[in-house]
C-alpha cells in the first residue's frame, strides 16, 4: 500500500516536471521567434 503511494507521488511529482519543461521549452521557443520577428522587423524599417 505504501509502495502504491509512493508510486503515485513520483508520478505526480514527473507530470510536474515534464509539464514545467514543456512550458519553459515552449517560452524558449516563443522568446527565440519573437526575437527573430523584431530583427527581421528592424532591419526592414531601416533599410
Amino acid at each position: 500500500m505504501l509502495a502504491l503511494t509512493w508510486m503515485i507521488t513520483a508520478v505526480r511529482m514527473s507530470e510536474s516536471v515534464l509539464i514545467v519543461a514543456f512550458s519553459s521549452l515552449w517560452a524558449a521557443v516563443t522568446i527565440a521567434v519573437a526575437a527573430v520577428w523584431i530583427c527581421a522587423w528592424t532591419r526592414n524599417q531601416y533599410l
